[in-house]
C-alpha cells in the first residue's frame, strides 16, 4: 500500500470527491431495490424478487468498493 503523500494532485481530489458524491446513490439504489423486492415477493412473484435482490446486493457491494477507494485515498491524501 502506497504511504501517504501528504499532498494529492487537485485532479484526484476532485476524483475521490465525486466518487464520495456517488456514495449516497449507491446507498440509496440498494434499499430501493430491496423494497421492490420485497413487494414482488408479498405477490409470490419470486423471479422477480430474486433478480431485485441481487441487484440490490450488487448495488451495496458498489457502495462498499467506492467507500474503501475514499477512505484509502483520504488517508493516502491527507493534509492535502
Amino acid at each position: 500500500m502506497p504511504e501517504p503523500v501528504g499532498k494529492c494532485a487537485d485532479a484526484l481530489i476532485e476524483l475521490k470527491n465525486a466518487i464520495k458524491r456517488e456514495l449516497d446513490d449507491e446507498y440509496s439504489a440498494a434499499h430501493k431495490y430491496a423494497d421492490m423486492a420485497a413487494k414482488f415477493s408479498h405477490f409470490k412473484e419470486t423471479k422477480y424478487a430474486d433478480s431485485l435482490r441481487l441487484i440490490s446486493g450488487h448495488e451495496l457491494l458498489h457502495y462498499a468498493v467506492l467507500d474503501t477507494i475514499v477512505e484509502e485515498l483520504t488517508k493516502r491524501c491527507e493534509g492535502s
